[in-house]
């Protein structure tokens, strides 16, 4: 059973979700997630009442799954791809290590999907597979692989996309569905039409500022507000949500800002997870600032740190919520963007499996310690990470 606590917190992130919906996500999918609420509903979906776990998630869940002794239950995943077809291949460390104690071959189970069996479901003929028929061959065999090699940590589960081409008749919302999906990004709800966007100034790309000054950042392009867009997609970012968080928080124009400028609202408000809380005018921010926010909100952003910086909330360090958020967001805003870019390269690599919790643990403690451009690239080198 939920607590009040979650509740009350699954119901402050039901914003454009519905809340039984999410209670349902949470239910079925949040032990994979450590039971972290945000985290859990950003990489959920309910379609007509069934939830869906997104294909890249549910990779994730497994190489983390550990079982009751303690042991991961994935040694790995990977996968060849060709012209028309994608193959995944899977082992399981239970199998290596019988394999290694009876003295017998194990071969990886493995999933193909083919351009072939998409034309035989009827599927070719969809936008997503005209535009990017690897990436969607992909998720087939991948979500295949994983129901068939390891049953006990996603069951059935499917991902949004495969449910929305049998569930979903309406072709545009369908498309919808999937290609938010297979892009992770959250798609509407099938059982309404989708909420028109909230107009800004830059809804519609602007042209270039004349002469900008030089590009001083070697990690992003901020020349103008075009090219910032650009970089908060690759981020994964809501774009409109981003822009009105930026556009909120700017003195001017995004179109009138310089690179300097623009890249001080990305880091702290476009890509920053704080831009859910931009969308209805200014919030107070800013030590005195957070100190307005009620304890539910810091609640929600603090879980929204959680899971895109990879940082946590610890009692040891922080005295208290509105202490660590306010700490978390002075670092986005300040040292041109070398923390944040450093907490999202080493989110991405835990994530991954490239390193582990104490590895994180110590960067995060250097790139705090000194938190600058230089810090990042020693790091950045020294996991071999190409910049």
């Amino acid at each position: 059973m939920l607590n009040d606590n979650q509740l009350q917190l699954i119901q402050n992130l039901s914003t454009d979700r519905d809340f039984n919906d999410n209670v349902k996500c949470f239910l079925t999918f949040g032990h994979l997630f450590e039971y972290n609420i945000p985290i859990t509903l950003s990489q959920t979906y309910c379609l007509h009442g069934k939830p869906a776990l997104n294909a890249d998630a549910m990779a994730g869940a497994v190489r983390r799954f550990v079982d009751r002794d303690g042991k991961k239950v994935c040694a790995a995943i990977w996968e060849e791809v060709g012209d028309d077809y994608v193959t995944v291949f899977a082992l399981r460390r239970d199998e290596l290590e019988m394999s290694k104690e009876f003295g017998f071959d194990v071969k990886p189970k493995q999933w193909t999907y083919t351009l072939e069996d998409a034309k035989l479901r009827g599927a070719l003929n969809q936008p997503a597979w005209k535009k990017m028929p690897k990436v969607m061959m992909h998720k087939r065999a991948l979500t295949a692989l994983l129901r068939l090699a390891f049953p006990e940590v996603v069951g059935k589960t499917c991902s949004p996309d495969e449910l929305a081409e049998v569930m979903i008749q309406d072709e545009a919302e369908r498309d919808r569905i999937v290609f938010a999906s297979v892009e992770s990004a959250r798609p509407p709800k099938p059982s309404t039409p989708p909420a028109p966007k909230k107009k800004t100034k830059v809804e519609t790309p602007p042209p270039a500022p004349v002469d900008p000054p030089s590009q001083s950042n070697p990690l992003r392009d901020f020349s103008n507000i075009n090219t910032t867009i650009e970089e908060l997609k690759k981020e994964g970012a809501d774009i409109d949500q981003a822009l009105i968080a930026m556009e909120t928080m700017s003195s001017k124009p995004l179109n009138q800002c310089n690179p300097d400028e623009l890249s001080k609202l990305f880091y702290a408000f476009g890509v920053n997870p704080i831009r859910v809380f931009l969308q209805d005018g200014k919030k107070k921010i800013g030590y005195d600032g957070f100190k307005t926010w009620n304890k539910a909100d810091l609640q929600v952003l603090a879980g929204l740190y959680d899971s895109f910086y990879g940082t946590c909330f610890d009692p040891a360090t922080h005295r208290d919520l509105f202490q660590y958020c306010f700490s978390v967001h002075d670092s986005s805003y300040h040292y041109e963007g070398a923390w944040t870019e450093t907490m999202i390269m080493l989110r991405k690599q835990l994530n991954e499996d490239l390193i582990d919790q104490k590895t994180f643990n110590e960067y995060e403690k250097a790139i705090n310690t000194n938190p600058g451009g230089g810090t990042f690239f020693i790091i950045a080198r020294s996991l071999g990470v190409h910049i």
